[in-house]
């Protein structure tokens, strides 16, 4: 198992954490994370994340557990988990290969490694020839399909994908999906929170609801 998460509780005094959860995720599933806006599906990832530990239960990601994990663990496990925000979250003073290239900068890779990483993973994501370009100057679905590669250069065991399309129009969102569905299909688990209901509809992934920090049985 991935991840397995019980009584799982986070507290913060403004209805927005989440309750009593008793969930696992599998190696390489991808998992739609669904409800409404505040029912709890960005704090679960941030927790999945380890962003934010749990007030009561705990959660066990591979071999890390949340009642014994240490600063320099939880880093060690981030750099195995790719993180894709609604906001995109780029630093648009810097490139398209800079914005990709860091999470390897970061980790001490050499300069050969990072350019033949970070070139085949904009290739895969449709943007080798933006390489150049400034992140602020990109389209949505182009600073998204950035903060994509950029996940998913560290090669990571999975992918927490919060509102990917929230900020896209129809094309540009249904071209991200499928590149996570792509990403899903080469072995990577992927968990994404989404609103975009008719964009998922026509899938069979499994799918988890939540309402008011609460798992839902439907």
């Amino acid at each position: 198992m991935m991840i397995d998460c019980r009584k799982l509780t986070v507290n913060f005094g403004n209805g927005e954490g989440i309750r009593n959860i008793n969930a696992t995720f599998k190696e390489g599933e991808f998992t739609l994370l669904l409800g409404p806006t505040g029912c709890g599906k960005s704090t679960l990832m941030r927790v999945i994340f380890m962003d934010i530990l749990p007030s009561k239960g705990h959660i066990t990601i591979r071999q890390w557990d949340s009642r014994k994990i240490n600063k320099r663990q939880i880093l060690r496990l981030r750099r195995e988990i790719g993180i894709i925000f609604q906001d995109f979250r780029l630093i648009e003073n810097l490139s398209v290969f800079e914005n990709v290239a860091l999470p390897l900068i970061m980790t001490g890779h050499s300069r050969r490694v990072v350019k033949d990483r970070v070139e085949v993973i904009l290739d895969e994501v449709g943007l080798l020839e933006t390489w150049h370009q400034k992140a602020g100057s990109l389209s949505g679905g182009e600073k998204q399909r950035v903060a994509i590669a950029r996940a998913i250069v560290k090669n990571p065991f999975l992918v927490l994908a919060d509102e990917p399309t929230g900020n896209l129009d129809p094309e540009a969102a249904n071209t991200v999906f499928e590149l996570l569905r792509k990403i899903n299909a080469l072995g990577t688990a992927v968990i994404m929170a989404t609103h975009n209901y008719s964009l998922i509809e026509d899938t069979d992934y499994r799918r988890i609801y939540m309402e008011n920090g609460s798992l839902v049985d439907l």
